[in-house]
């Protein structure tokens, strides 16, 4: 007598337990008591609520290819479905002697020579499992929302943090691997130097990958997502999309450093059409001095047909609401052009800088170090403050109103000294230049700026310049460090003394 068996779990969780096996020796020795030849054995994991069930369909098939009567030994109704629409569908061929099933945990058989009685009893154990799972789903439910009452993220962390298991409970941590590159792609991005592709090809030559089994190359799409994900400065975006609540792990980039990636998002998605197939030396790099909104590039061609670039406030393009006059891109081109220039060094001046900048960069690592310090001595101070709370929470000792408002006031105390240190740590490594590099390009970066092709001239711009701005008429900007202190003058060369960039 021919029988296949049939054993099933819901979960990978249920898979790594007990519960495959054990429905598996129950159903071989049923088969060796009633001598059934096995002809295969089904042991999976697969829903038996959701999808096609192609695991399910695929057993069906094969029973079906067999040659006589076979029986389908399974442990119980609710390991073998919990849907009507399987009775349904398998009723003919129950009903024409092809299959039998055998639920060894009631003693249930169902055949072609089943009563009503065993069909009503099989009807009623397809309802109870039903039942049991619209109960279980309603008690998800539940606990997912309670997870995110609590801040915690109820489903696959974004890349840049990893899903593990810590006893019974599902928890969240930070992936050290990925994590830093997730991050740079945040800063590069931010610059408004580099699109999309170029984030995504810069993320390949990384070696950034996906966290499958088969680990592939991340896709455009997912760094799509992850660039417009505010999970990675502390927020959790809820599933019906209508509002934020802070999440408890680890942030990898600040909230202004997430801004700045939104408003170059946002500025190419309203250049993207207009200014499809042109380059543009400032695209994404200026602001307006007047209302704060970025400057947009275009071309305009006179009557003599001749092409200029120029530079206008966005919002001026967009509803005529800014009165800020659009200028030549070539008048921004000569100020960055002079810029570059004031920051020119003498071989002569090179040592003299090279002693001020060491002493400099000391300085000011002291001064990071101390706050850095004292920024994570208070971090400790709220923790141990949010682990009382949620203590007294636990032993009914504050109200749950009180118990919110306290951690909402600490969560926020919290991310605001994160984002602090986060950016004195930015700066402690932004003074750990090389000076000999910084003395290397001071000496020639006129020159380099003018050989360079539009992406390498973007490259200078954004290492040396900050703030750019556009307003009556000219560009204005400030230096990076440490080029701020070749014009603002070091205490032993007084180098360009009383100079003023910006008229």
């Amino acid at each position: 007598m021919k029988a296949i068996i049939w054993t099933r779990v819901s979960s990978v969780e249920q898979e790594y337990g007990k519960s495959l096996d054990a429905q598996m020796l129950s159903c071989r020795q049923y088969a060796a008591n009633k001598g059934f030849n096995v002809l295969k054995e089904f042991s999976i994991s697969e829903s038996s609520t959701r999808g096609n069930r192609k695991k399910f369909n695929e057993m069906i098939r094969f029973v079906l290819s067999q040659e006589g009567v076979v029986r389908i030994i399974t442990y119980s109704v609710d390991r073998f479905q919990r849907r009507f629409e399987e009775s349904v569908d398998l009723m003919p061929f129950i009903e024409s002697g092809k299959i039998e099933i055998h639920f060894i945990a009631t003693g249930l058989v169902i055949g072609k020579n089943s009563k009503p009685a065993e069909y009503m009893m099989w009807d009623y154990n397809v309802v109870g499992a039903r039942s049991y799972i619209l109960q279980l789903r309603e008690g998800t439910k539940r606990g997912i929302q309670q997870k995110i009452r609590d801040g915690e993220w109820p489903t696959t962390a974004p890349i840049g943090y990893l899903n593990y298991i810590d006893g019974k409970y599902r928890k969240i941590k930070v992936d050290e691997e990925r994590a830093p590159l997730i991050k740079m792609a945040f800063e590069e991005y931010a610059t408004g130097l580099y699109s999309i592709d170029e984030i995504v090809r810069r993320l390949h030559k990384r070696g950034l990958r996906s966290r499958g089994k088969r680990g592939r190359l991340i896709s455009k799409n997912a760094v799509h997502r992850m660039l417009q994900n505010p999970f990675y400065y502390g927020m959790m975006k809820l599933y019906n999309g209508a509002k934020f609540q802070p999440h408890i792990y680890p942030r990898l980039i600040s909230k202004s450093l997430f801004d700045q990636c939104e408003e170059v998002r946002l500025g190419r998605k309203k250049s993207f059409v207009k200014n499809k197939g042109k380059e543009f030396l400032f695209k994404g790099m200026v602001r307006c001095g007047k209302c704060g909104h970025l400057v947009s590039p275009y071309k305009k061609v006179k009557k003599s047909g001749k092409v200029y670039n120029y530079l206008r406030c966005a919002q001026h393009a967009l509803n005529n609401s800014c009165d800020n006059e659009q200028i030549k891109e070539k008048i921004a081109l000569d100020r960055i052009t002079e810029g570059l220039q004031a920051i020119t060094i003498p071989e002569s001046m090179a040592e003299k800088i090279r002693q001020e900048l060491i002493k400099y960069n000391q300085e000011e690592l002291q001064t990071k170090s101390v706050l850095i310090k004292e920024a994570n001595r208070i971090l400790g101070v709220i923790k141990q403050k949010i682990d009382r709370l949620v203590d007294l929470r636990l032993q009914d000792g504050i109200s749950d109103v009180l118990f919110k408002q306290k951690i909402k006031e600490l969560q926020d105390e919290q991310a605001r000294l994160e984002e602090s240190t986060a950016e004195s740590k930015a700066e402690e490594a932004s003074l750990d230049v090389s000076i000999e590099e910084v003395l290397s390009l001071a000496k020639d970066i006129g020159k380099i700026f003018k050989s360079s092709q539009i992406d390498g001239k973007k490259e200078i711009i954004n290492c040396v310049f900050a703030n750019l701005s556009l307003e009556q008429k000219n560009l204005y900007f400030s230096y990076k460090k440490p080029f701020n202190l070749f014009v603002e003058g070091l205490s032993c060369t007084k180098l360009y003394r009383g100079r003023d960039l910006n008229p």
